[in-house]
């Protein structure tokens, strides 16, 4: 089962999957930080690297919590619009079946 999380909280039980440009944000940059010392896989993409996610994805051992983390939008105005449109064409091109299946 993948059950997907976006926004509000870092954890150090969820894969990451970090949508941004190549600017910094703090509150990025401690989910990235808070993950490696878990050894929790994330994965940092453009938002049109839909080919980079889905292989991150798949190279994932069945993962329960998917964090798609984003910097705020007053920091990279329009990162939430595109981090959405990844997340439909990732929800539309990963299949359901892999890993056990996604909750609805």
């Amino acid at each position: 089962m993948v059950t997907i999380h976006s926004g509000g909280q870092t954890g150090v039980d969820r894969v990451a999957l970090a949508v941004r440009d190549n600017s910094r944000s703090p509150g990025l940059a401690l989910t990235i930080d808070c993950a490696h010392p878990f050894g929790k896989p994330v994965r940092c993409v453009q938002p049109a690297e839909v080919d980079a996610a889905l292989a991150f994805l798949d190279g994932l051992p069945h993962p329960t919590v998917l964090n798609i983390a984003e910097p705020r939008e007053s920091e990279q105005p329009g990162v939430y619009l595109a981090a959405a449109h990844l997340l439909r064409r990732l929800l539309h091109q990963w299949p359901t079946t892999q890993k056990g299946g996604a909750e609805s």
